[in-house]
């Protein structure tokens, strides 16, 4: 009977210290491992991408103008202590000027963004947007590509007219249509 309660006990044990024991990925390892989602929340990315799109693609007409902008991440890469985004995008600039908006010429934009962390605050780098969309779909690793080709420029042009629509009548500007 001893016997049997000493086998029983070791069982127990077993199960417990089996129980607790860390689950190991059997995920192979790959160079760009650490995920995004480990480095940055998805919405200061985005923040900074809209930020890089409405400041550093030079839309801005004037001092008084002001750039709406839509875009879809597609997705990102770590390396080199670098969040690569892939992103399609639009935008289009809007003149301001005695409570009156007049539409610029804006744009499709396809490509890259860098986010690095400097002095504990992530920063846009660099950007690279080809002026020709074949050009950039060569930036884009190709397990990417279909997510690239399905997002419709309609969709994106739609919510940035939005946007715009919206901020023109929270300020009380008159939006003066092209003719």
């Amino acid at each position: 009977m001893k016997k049997i309660m000493i086998f029983f006990s070791g069982i127990l044990i077993l199960s417990l210290i089996g129980c607790n024991s860390p689950i190991v990925s059997k995920t192979p390892n790959t160079e760009n491992f650490i995920t995004t989602e480990n480095i940055i929340i998805e919405k200061e990315l985005n923040t900074l991408i809209s930020s890089c799109l409405k400041n550093d693609i030079d839309l801005s007409i004037d001092n008084n103008s002001k750039v709406f902008e839509s875009h879809e991440l597609i997705g990102t890469e770590f390396k080199d202590n670098t969040v690569i985004c892939y992103i399609k995008a639009f935008a289009n600039p809007y003149k301001i000027e005695n409570y009156k908006a007049y539409e610029g010429s804006g744009g499709e934009f396809t490509g890259i963004i860098y986010v690095k962390k400097i002095n504990n605050h992530f920063k846009v780098t660099k950007h690279n947007f080809p002026i020709e969309s074949t050009e950039a779909n060569n930036l884009f690793p190709k397990k990417m590509l279909p997510k690239l080709n399905s997002i419709e420029l309609s969709n994106l042009i739609s919510k940035t007219e939005t946007n715009a629509n919206n901020y023109f009548k929270e300020h009380n500007i008159k939006l003066i249509n092209k003719n």
